[in-house]
């Protein structure tokens, strides 16, 4: 059984709109989360393209209750954007109270992420459905002041080279 979004808030719940974040915090999920705690009101249409992706003609309504669509979305955004591994981001859906609350997670509820759970969830999405996440979300980004856009972040690796090691004599001249 999928959903979007969480049904019915449970008792104790914070609404996603209301996480206290620290601001000074210069931690890349803060930002991240601050972000993603803007984005979630006008985030409808993106967590049902991600939950159609994740069914595939699957019946919605059957089955044990799975990653809601805002919790899939909250993995490729988190993932894509920081660039980790599954099991660093089981680590922090596990660990960090602010982001199991931007999940829709109270602090009472003993559900726990897998890295296998969420790798599944995450093969599942086309390409073109998180190219077009991750193009939505940094224009909100843009638009809240979060991130700018100017700077360019790249990688980069050595090609083989043919290398001539000195040999240790010294050209006469």
């Amino acid at each position: 059984m999928r959903n979007p979004f969480r049904i019915q808030p449970v008792l104790f719940s914070i609404p996603v709109e209301e996480v206290e974040l620290p601001t000074g915090d210069r931690h890349p999920s803060y930002a991240i989360a601050r972000a993603l705690k803007w984005f979630y009101p006008r985030s409808r249409g993106l967590a049902e393209l991600v939950l159609q992706d994740v069914i595939r003609g699957k019946k919605r309504h059957r089955g044990a209750p799975g990653m809601t669509g805002w919790q899939i979305l909250v993995l490729v955004v988190m993932r894509m954007n920081r660039e980790l591994s599954f099991d660093e981001v089981a680590m922090e859906f596990n660990e960090f109270r602010f982001l199991r609350r931007i999940l829709e997670i109270d602090d009472i509820d003993e559900r726990r992420f897998t890295a296998k759970a969420l790798h599944d969830n995450f093969h599942r999405i086309h390409p073109e459905t998180i190219e077009q996440i991750l193009v939505w979300f940094a224009e909100l980004m843009k638009q809240e002041g979060i991130e700018d856009g100017q700077q360019v972040r790249g990688d980069s690796f050595v090609c083989g080279r043919p290398i001539h090691y000195p040999t240790g004599a010294i050209p006469k001249s």
